[in-house]
């Protein structure tokens, strides 16, 4: 019987969607930058633009009164209706009645 280690696994590939690192740390900058929009009704109004082909083919794109219109990319469409819901009053009421 021998007592040399079990043989180690090879550690797993790390998956990205990105062609470089470069670009994942741009993404995650951008994300992170968007914390202050999660849930604070800061807009009023939303929209979703679909973009075949990009890495995040869903922009939600935010009026602000007052201000510049915001953008922000997300993998589905489910995650921009979300953000948008969280972002934005609900349609029958505006932010002023909050």
């Amino acid at each position: 019987m021998s007592n040399d280690a079990p043989p180690k696994s090879k550690p797993a590939k790390h998956f990205t969607p990105f062609h470089s690192a470069a670009e994942e740390a741009a993404t995650r900058v951008e994300r992170e930058s968007w914390d202050n929009e999660g849930g604070q009704l800061s807009s009023h109004g939303g929209r979703i633009v679909y973009t075949a082909g990009d890495l995040l083919p869903y922009k939600v794109v935010l009026s602000h009164e007052g201000s510049r219109e915001t953008a922000r990319g997300f993998p589905s469409k489910g995650e921009a209706e979300s953000f948008i819901r969280r972002n934005t009053p609900p349609a029958d009421r505006d932010a002023s009645e909050l």
